[in-house]
């Protein structure tokens, strides 16, 4: 609602909107450097970045800033789970190698870089949740919010979730 006072200007009420309307086209994210996505409403953000370009640059920082963060590009590229990526699992050691002391050595070895693996890729999920949604303007977080599953999968910081449903 806008209306001109006595002499000409806006009055109080409009000036607060313009005001939030400033915010929000100003807005730069958690991360200033991914710049920010919206909903499709919210074309004259300055730092708005289309969904396909935000995801260029969310591969570029996370693979910089993370361990291991290009476990995380199937996630990213293709909205595929990574942890099936990550890392080779060994092979369940046959019988006759079970009594081997030197090969269930080197098979606990390799099965404990695999779960480091798969742990810090997990915890890279995690992050990359975050991540996301910092860079999402308040409308396009209320619209995530307003999802009948949001509740949960924020509990999960499920990214897979949130890049669907950005």
């Amino acid at each position: 609602c806008s209306s001109i006072n006595r002499s000409g200007g806006r009055t109080s009420a409009s000036h607060a909107v313009a005001s939030i309307q400033n915010v929000t086209r100003d807005y730069t994210g958690l991360i200033p450097e991914l710049g920010v996505i919206g909903l499709p409403m919210e074309r004259n953000l300055k730092h708005g970045r289309l969904y396909e370009e935000l995801i260029e640059e969310v591969v570029l920082y996370v693979v910089r800033v993370l361990k291991r963060g290009s476990d995380l590009k199937p996630l990213l590229e293709q909205l595929e789970d990574p942890l099936p990526y990550v890392g080779m699992k060994p092979n369940d050691l046959v019988l006759e190698d079970q009594s081997n002391a030197f090969k269930v050595k080197q098979w606990d070895r390799a099965y404990e870089k695999w779960d480091k693996q798969q742990e810090q890729c997990k915890e890279n999920i995690m992050k990359l949740y975050g991540i996301l949604f910092g860079q999402c303007t308040a409308a396009m977080q209320s619209e995530i919010k307003s999802q009948i599953e949001y509740e949960e999968k924020s509990a999960k910081s499920d990214a897979l979730w949130l890049l669907i449903t950005i």
